[in-house]
């Protein structure tokens, strides 16, 4: 009774009579466990999203006692919606559900208020976190769509459980019946890329085994590009960035317009060229040898791209694959594209 007479209060101080007329019930208790919690960092993990236009930082909101246990950070790339949970203090994220959709679809209780127990897109987290970022595909969705985004949560104290909560993200400017806990979102316009101004070469550079032509020893080449290896058996894809126009090998010089995808079970490669959005490939050249570079029929080394040995006319394609077998040992790879800019 005290619960209710609290939330009762809270309603009047701050919400109109709408809002008011939102009912809930509080969740069953649950037994008190001893659990497993795991400390990580959506903070962290929300810095290697780029993100598009805006990001929502959302309250987080346990759902009867509104109390605010953290935040909710939402945005989207060009492919995904990113919702990163974070709590603070003793609160701990056990599950993590998400709706993403048409309004009409929302599920909730003729209350009004959410039926957590229908959200369709459901993580479980075992040991227990303190952030989680969740990953949706956004290609399908309409250009708004309607999100609610919920958690079940615990209040652990001395390795004990004091308190079990369902709690919502509460989008502050849409506070609106039933305290905003969903609302409409809207894909997030991403900036273009920039152009190439036509066509340009490009070479892909494989980090820490990407090797400039113009700084080999014993060669003396004077064209920029990079040579990659030794590239033993592959436990997993590499993937290596694709720079256009990046003279003298210096990334800031030049355009970041696909990746690289490269597998290596010993007898065959599979190389893998994905444009980004706004490039498009018109030829591709690729050498993959036991020596650090191709050499002509003549004895002498070479970093033409015509004397790759393989090589695709495209005239516009998003993306280009080769598989190459009969090889074995290290080998080492340089993966050459003539990139235009996609009309």
């Amino acid at each position: 009774m005290k619960k209710l007479l609290r939330v009762i209060t809270v309603f009047i101080f701050v919400a109109s009579a709408a809002f008011i007329s939102c009912q809930k019930e509080q969740l069953s208790n649950e037994n008190q466990i001893q659990p497993q919690l795991k400390t990580s960092s959506a903070i962290n993990a929300s810095e290697d999203i780029v993100y598009c236009g805006d990001v929502i930082t959302a309250q987080f909101l346990t759902h009867i006692d509104e109390i605010e246990i953290g935040s909710v950070v939402i945005g989207n790339d060009e492919t995904n919606l990113y919702v990163t949970y974070i709590t603070s203090g003793d609160w701990w994220i056990e599950k993590t559900k998400q709706y993403v959709g048409p309004e009409d679809g929302v599920p909730q209780l003729g209350n009004g208020w959410p039926e957590f127990g229908k959200f369709p897109i459901v993580q479980i987290h075992d040991p227990y976190v303190q952030s989680y970022t969740a990953v949706i595909p956004i290609e399908e969705l309409d250009n708004c769509f309607e999100v609610s985004l919920g958690a079940r949560v615990y209040q652990i104290e001395n390795g004990v459980q004091t308190a079990s909560y369902i709690a919502y993200a509460i989008h502050q400017a849409d506070l609106v019946e039933c305290m905003g806990w969903h609302w409409e979102y809207c894909k997030q316009e991403c900036n273009p890329p920039p152009p190439l101004g036509g066509c340009e070469t490009a070479f892909a550079d494989g980090d820490e085994l990407g090797q400039c032509f113009l700084g080999l020893n014993g060669f003396k080449f004077k064209n920029w590009g990079w040579t990659n290896g030794p590239i033993g058996v592959t436990s997993s894809t590499l993937e290596w960035d694709i720079w256009a126009g990046a003279g003298q090998c210096d990334h800031s010089k030049g355009i970041l317009v696909g990746t690289l995808f490269v597998d290596y079970d010993g007898s065959i490669a599979t190389v893998t060229y994905n444009m980004d959005t706004g490039y498009v490939l018109d030829e591709t050249h690729l050498y993959i040898g036991s020596t650090i570079v191709p050499y002509k029929s003549n004895g002498k080394p070479t970093i033409a791209p015509g004397q790759y040995g393989n090589q695709h006319s495209l005239g516009g394609a998003a993306s280009d694959t080769y598989t190459i077998d009969g090889l074995s040992g290290d080998i080492y790879i340089i993966a050459h594209a003539v990139v235009c800019d996609e009309e």
